[in-house]
């Protein structure tokens, strides 16, 4: 697969979907020699003659799902969009092939009828419990004022921050539904 960003194609694409990092590269990643930071935190790799072959995207899915874009801003102020079209072709496989029951139902931008519901019905605040299972991952349920859960995260996560970020991306659709640890 293949990702053009401006005048830059990378054909060496990797998506970690635990992270939401994109990592992109248009030449091996060990001739990087330089290496830079984006204002939005992405890292920037340069070749010895200063062309850029490499770039990470932080929180790729994130961006293009709140933002519908992911912005690249250069070091010298040159600022870089990847859209849709961009991106969706990398980032869609990955998603599909593992989103949960509850993935599926919580996009930012959806109506979530049964939070709603629980709340009208009176059955109290939602809230978002994060535990760890026994494999050691850590995942999150969405529990109503009646203690009934309502939905999971169905997949675990390698870190705490990792699993945050997740509540973070349905939050919102929840009626900022508070966190609490287990």
């Amino acid at each position: 697969m293949q990702v053009k960003i401006g005048q830059t194609s990378f054909d060496r694409v990797r998506y970690d979907m635990d992270g939401d990092v994109l990592y992109l590269h248009s030449a091996d990643p060990a001739s990087a020699v330089e290496f830079r930071g984006a204002k939005e935190g992405h890292a920037l790799r340069y070749d010895a003659e200063g062309r850029l072959i490499g770039i990470t995207l932080l929180n790729a899915r994130w961006s293009l799902e709140r933002e519908g874009e992911v912005r690249i801003t250069f070091p010298d102020g040159d600022v870089l969009i990847a859209g849709p079209d961009e991106l969706t072709p990398v980032l869609a496989p990955a998603k599909s092939a593992s989103w949960s029951r509850l993935d599926r139902t919580f996009r930012p931008g959806m109506s979530l009828s049964f939070c709603v519901d629980a709340q009208v019905k009176g059955e109290g605040s939602m809230r978002f419990v994060i535990y760890e299972d026994n494999a050691g991952e850590w995942r999150w349920r969405l529990v109503d004022g009646n203690n009934k859960i309502v939905g999971d995260s169905g997949e675990g996560y390698e870190s705490k921050s990792n699993v945050r970020r997740a509540i973070e991306n349905v939050q919102g659709e929840c009626g900022g539904a508070a966190i609490e640890e287990e």
